[in-house]
């Protein structure tokens, strides 16, 4: 089978379908569910102030998980359901892992950035996008993507950050599915990426200053960042996730490879699959 149909087949077990709008609803409903927690301050606020506000709120966590779970578990599933069996039959070990990693990321990436902005959005309906003769809007405009605040170019600047938001989600989504393949537990294999960001970005931190350049919320939350250049930041964090993503590849390959299914030679795994399917 050609990558191009692997990819494809992927692709469509996601796209469109009804856990990805649950997902994106969900994400947006647990935004608003953060943003209750000064509903009082909601009248004199606008989106820029309650956008962030809620940088890094453990209401997050939540609309990571619900990111990973669109394609992060797929290994899990296809073990339960016997499909890895029939697409180790059909496929090579490389064609598998590349397809995998690229859905796990870009569906996690497309679920949360389409969920984050639809939830900015909605906010407009009832405050602006921001009060530029207040303080706070100069303070913001110092950081990370201020040209486009200063521009008045709101719907990219929120844009760039849900963007920003979703490359995290998919980094937790593609470490998902590394994980899926060593726990066999669905549970922990759903927590423990999480958790590991947790402490990348809470704890790792307040270590020292190297650990904070290299946690994924300095790299990933655009408009709370030192590097002013939007250009810059894209770069880093198109090039971080690359880096990551390749690294993760390889170790899933590795310990696909160790795995008794993923070494045997291809004209064993049809025997193979039969005898699990009539077992």
């Amino acid at each position: 089978m050609k990558l191009f149909h692997i990819l494809r087949a992927d692709g469509t077990r996601w796209f469109g379908r009804r856990k990805m709008w649950a997902a994106i609803i969900g994400i947006a409903a647990a935004d608003y569910l953060m943003l209750g927690q000064d509903a009082s301050a909601i009248s004199v606020s606008s989106v820029l102030d309650m956008v962030y506000l809620y940088i890094g709120d453990p209401f997050f966590i939540l609309c990571l998980m619900l990111s990973a779970t669109v394609m992060g578990t797929s290994y899990c599933d296809e073990r339960e359901t016997g499909c890895f069996f029939l697409l180790m039959n059909r496929c090579s070990r490389k064609k598998y892992i590349i397809s995998k990693i690229i859905h796990t990321f870009f569906s996690a990436l497309f679920v949360l950035t389409a969920g984050t902005f639809l939830w900015i959005c909605s906010m407009r309906l009832f405050m602006p996008w921001a009060n530029p003769q207040e303080d706070s809007f100069r303070s913001i405009a110092s950081n990370g993507m201020g040209e486009l605040l200063l521009r008045q170019n709101y719907p990219l600047y929120f844009f760039l950050h849900s963007l920003g938001y979703g490359m995290t989600a998919g980094i937790v989504s593609a470490a998902t599915f590394l994980i899926s393949m060593i726990l066999k537990d669905k549970m922990l294999v759903q927590v423990l990426p999480v958790l590991l960001y947790y402490i990348n970005t809470i704890f790792f931190p307040s270590y020292s200053e190297r650990c904070y350049t290299y946690s994924l919320s300095n790299i990933f939350y655009f408009i709370d960042n030192s590097i002013s250049s939007t250009k810059l930041l894209l770069a880093r964090g198109i090039g971080i996730c690359i880096f990551l993503l390749f690294i993760f590849g390889s170790i899933s390959y590795w310990i696909l490879g160790r795995n008794f299914y993923g070494t045997l030679p291809r004209r064993k795994r049809l025997p193979l699959l039969l005898s699990f399917l009539f077992y």
